[in-house]
């Protein structure tokens, strides 16, 4: 499997082989990102120019770990977490008395809200109770959990975290994972990932605080579970950006400086622009003070937050923290919020990714924490989360003509219908290559493993009065069965991690463009959004 970790100014790649139980990291590579347009604040701006970075880097990490692409079951997409919801519930049980698991996520879905600034993206469960009685929720991931499947139960409550992004963003990462060629096995949300990836290491209670390129993530951990995040928009770009705005540098040239300034390097790379490390240390200290201030701020907010109970252990981990200058003003402004409002001094400890245990390969350096907790992350959500997914096309009449085919936002092709049976074959593919990345054969029946993303069926030209019978969906062992007789018709996968996804029809919750990246940025065209197929054949 491979993980992607989508940092504002670093994309890292991690590949990785789940065996007997354990997650052996095989290969690594990472790419600094020089255009600071196509990525803001950690979200994709232009989504090619992301994919041909990701593309070089998951090749760099193969080669690393001597594995072909064909080998490759799946990735992992990495995003911020900023928006945090908590949902109480109680589940319904199957009418025999049974508990499946599939009764908690489907009692959620219809407690989830819709919209496309706030799609839910995955769901954590915080806390379970069977007929009153406390089971851990990690116990969900296994086959038997002790008590629960199987027993005669009535009664279930939990509560669950929900993370919330705009559906931009998901859409986005989804394109990626297609251009790129890979089933998207799941979209991790950063300090889940890392709060599970330490549980091993005895880090239970703690605060974690990721300084990545254009963000500062600051996440209260109890139980390995994230309660609260706060997300601040300043990093390591912003010290690149200032070195270049107030040195006449361009932005390579002022990575390329920060990178070395507290090195031995430093004097001889600084004479090639004529400066002095007076002077860059200057443009610096003016972000580090700004820095400061914020993350105080933030950290005094999160204690108010919580009456004054947060853990007294805090974590560092990020690439914003490999600049020494950065990593004294987040240190000093935790020191300072916790004196002032608690009066105590915190455990303040940088997380190196070779903390995390049962990953093989040692990798050195807090920037890498991520790319592995996304790729433990991933190794779970493909061990436990798949779904069978069954097509089957009854029967398909339409006019013979011209179709514009669309999956996933994506024009994937005209196509000349000489004969009813040929739109059938063409949705088939078209389902294929949105589960499994693969080439269909012409089938009536199409069985497949859902993991993250969305499935999508679409067709241009297909008039609402035409006779349209028989499309049918289904998710094995859910309760997602529909029967398609109007166009379009779309589904999202929300996943329940530790459970499964669940397929959401979207079209009857919420008007969504299925494609539309509301994060393209400005890219003048097509009016929707970028085509990724590289035409530009008018939606």
């Amino acid at each position: 499997m491979v993980a992607v970790d989508l940092g504002t100014e670093v994309i890292s790649a991690a590949v990785g082989r789940l065996r007997s139980g354990n997650l052996m990291v095989k290969g690594y590579s990472e790419r600094y990102i020089l255009d600071p347009t196509i990525m803001e604040r950690g979200n994709v701006r232009y989504v090619k120019g992301v994919s041909r970075i990701v593309k070089k880097t998951v090749e760099e990490a193969l080669r690393d770990a001597g594995v072909s692409p064909s080998d490759v079951e799946g990735i992992g997409l990495s995003m911020t977490g900023d928006r945090f919801t908590m949902v109480e519930a109680e589940a319904s049980v199957s009418p025999e008395g049974k508990l499946r698991i599939e009764d908690i996520g489907y009692t959620l879905a219809h407690r989830l809200e819709f919209s496309p600034e706030n799609w839910p993206i995955s769901v954590d469960i915080v806390d379970l109770k069977v007929d009153g009685a406390e089971v851990d929720p990690r116990e969900l991931g296994a086959d038997h959990p002790d008590g629960l499947i199987g027993s005669q139960v009535t009664h279930l409550q939990f509560r669950a975290i929900v993370s919330n992004t705009s559906l931009g963003l998901i859409n986005n990462l989804e394109r990626i994972a297609r251009l790129l060629n890979m089933k998207l096995i799941t979209i991790s949300v950063e300090p889940l990932a890392v709060a599970k990836a330490i549980r091993d290491y005895k880090i239970e209670n703690c605060l974690l605080i990721d300084s990545g390129g254009g963000t500062t993530d600051i996440s209260v951990v109890r139980n390995t579970l994230v309660e609260v995040c706060h997300s601040i928009k300043v990093g390591g770009r912003d010290f690149t950006l200032a070195i270049a705005n107030d040195l006449g540098l361009t932005y390579e040239e002022a990575e390329n400086i920060k990178k070395k300034i507290n090195s031995p390097m430093a004097d001889s790379e600084l004479s090639r622009y004529d400066l002095t490390r007076r002077e860059v240390l200057e443009a610096i200290e003016e972000v580090a003070e700004y820095v400061r201030d914020a993350v105080r701020s933030a950290v005094k907010s999160i204690i108010r937050s919580l009456d004054m109970n947060v853990p007294e252990r805090v974590e560092l981990y990020g690439g914003g923290v490999l600049l020494d200058q950065a990593e004294t003003a987040v240190r000093e402004a935790i020191l300072d919020a916790y004196r002032d409002y608690l009066g105590i001094v915190p455990r303040v400890e940088m997380l190196e990714a070779s903390k995390i245990p049962h990953i093989g390969k040692q990798l050195a350096g807090p920037m890498r924490v991520v790319a592995v907790s996304v790729l433990r992350d991933t190794a779970l959500c493909q061990q436990c989360s798949g779904r069978d997914v069954k097509v089957v096309i009854d029967e398909f009449r339409a006019p013979e003509g011209r179709y514009y085919l669309e999956v996933g936002g994506r024009i994937e092709d005209s196509v000349k219908i000489p004969r009813r049976t040929g739109l059938k074959e063409a949705i088939i593919s078209a389902i294929k290559e949105i589960i499994l990345m693969q080439p269909a054969p012409v089938t009536a029946e199409l069985r497949g493993r859902a993991y993250a993303g969305t499935v999508t069926i679409k067709f241009e030209g297909v008039d609402s009065t035409d006779d349209v019978d028989g499309v049918k969906v289904n998710v094995s062992g859910s309760e997602v069965e529909d029967t398609v007789d109007t166009l379009p018709k779309e589904y999202k996968i929300v996943q329940v991690k530790e459970m499964g996804p669940i397929l959401i029809p979207v079209d009857e919750l919420q008007e969504v463009e299925g494609g539309v990246s509301e994060t393209a940025g400005n890219v003048t065209g097509l009016k929707e959004g970028l085509d990724d197929s590289g035409g530009n054949e008018p939606r």
